[in-house]
């Protein structure tokens, strides 16, 4: 069984459990900043210069909920 279809087997597993997104946050690389970007599905929502990351998450966690995915990844520098 390949990787892909184990990763496809756990998310059919959790989605059903949980009514909002899973959130991913992946931090490092070369810089200090907190993630800049967050991906769901097909979605992209980029933080604004101005707001706080913990704002940034939950608008991005509201608008990901509302499409019905199942994982939000928070990354980027």
């Amino acid at each position: 069984m390949s990787l892909r279809s184990r990763l496809a087997a756990v998310e059919r597993r959790l989605a059903p459990l949980r009514e909002t997104p899973v959130v991913i946050v992946i931090r490092g690389g070369l810089h200090a900043n907190d993630p800049a970007f967050a991906t769901a599905g097909g979605q992209r929502w980029e933080r604004a210069p101005d707001e706080s990351f913990a704002v940034f998450k939950m608008r991005a966690l509201a608008e990901a909920t509302a499409a019905g995915e199942s994982f939000l990844i928070v990354a980027g520098c």
